[in-house]
């Protein structure tokens, strides 16, 4: 109801800190389970949740808009979050005790420890970060930012950028439980996120050579399947640290969601950095990039 940039900028401040609390929450909450099979259960359902519903969404503000306008789009976003907070407290209010519980010890016992410094000590994350973590979140503004810019660029019709963020969004939500339950036991964490990151290079590898409507919609698929499963193994092997007993799983989550927004915050200056190499050329490097330092990362983890 407002038409100052000022006060748009604000409640978009509003809303990220809003995000952030939730995201962490309700992943340390799929986490919280000792057991790894329901953890990485529990993660998988989450992140192709979350996934789906952005990419759902994408589509869904855009014919909101095109129908009411702008205005509309906020309205029913708002009247959504009303609604999730009725079914969270409705199907969430058995475990709600026990789990708070839990968390509260966890925290009580962690409360004194030094985060900073005794993350910047462990090695094992520190690889995983750099290596894995902050690689894979810039890839992810391929749709974010870098899509749009080229379909506006190309001629290329909104609706057929719409189709892609769908495409990209069912590979996330379905195509991904299926593979990982089919290779829960034929292959470790950690030979998953290297291969499945080098599969998301593989996507910016397909755009890069055939361009145009075709590559967006091979890319996006390819790209939902390669995000989906490294994502969840990453999770898998963060949570499994040394390090993540040090400081619990909360803490742990925390970090891991702050380092991938700070590599989203400097994704856009990478993306128009390689774009002046023109397009396609300049994915291909970032496709490159990407898969040389998955190698590293398996090479240094052996």
């Amino acid at each position: 109801f407002v038409n100052s940039a000022v006060v748009l900028v604000l409640a978009r401040g509003i809303y990220g800190a809003a995000y952030a609390l939730i995201y962490v929450a309700i992943r340390e909450f799929a986490a919280i389970t000792s057991d790894m099979e329901q953890r990485s259960k529990g993660l998988a359902q989450v992140t192709a949740g979350l996934y789906a519903g952005i990419n759902i969404g994408a589509v869904a503000g855009a014919m909101i808009y095109d129908s009411v306008g702008y205005m509309g789009v906020f309205i029913v976003s708002a009247l959504l979050g009303c609604i999730s907070m009725f079914i969270i407290k409705r199907h969430l209010i058995v475990d709600e005790t026990e789990n708070l519980g839990q968390l509260s010890e966890e925290s009580s016992e962690k409360a004194h420890e030094n985060i900073f410094k005794t993350v910047v000590k462990s090695t094992d994350f520190i690889k995983l970060a750099l290596l894995v973590i902050a690689p894979l979140a810039i890839a992810a503004l391929f749709f974010d930012y870098f899509l749009p810019i080229y379909a506006v660029k190309a001629s290329i019709d909104s609706a057929d950028v719409g189709r892609a963020f769908l495409l990209n969004g069912i590979a996330f939500a379905y195509v991904v439980p299926l593979i990982l339950r089919k290779l829960k036991s034929e292959l470790s964490d950690r030979v998953k996120v290297a291969a499945f990151t080098i599969a998301m290079a593989g996507g910016f590898l397909i755009f890069a050579l055939i361009g145009g409507t075709t590559g967006i919609y091979i890319a996006s698929f390819v790209m939902g399947i390669a995000e989906g499963v490294a994502l969840i193994s990453q999770n898998m092997i963060m949570l499994n640290l040394p390090l993540a007993k040090q400081i619990g799983n909360g803490q742990m989550l925390s970090v891991y969601a702050l380092i991938r927004k700070l590599s989203q915050t400097v994704g856009p200056q990478i993306f128009t950095l390689l774009m002046f190499f023109g397009d396609r050329l300049g994915m291909l490097l970032m496709g490159l990039i990407i898969i040389i330092t998955s190698v590293i990362y398996f090479g240094l983890t052996r």
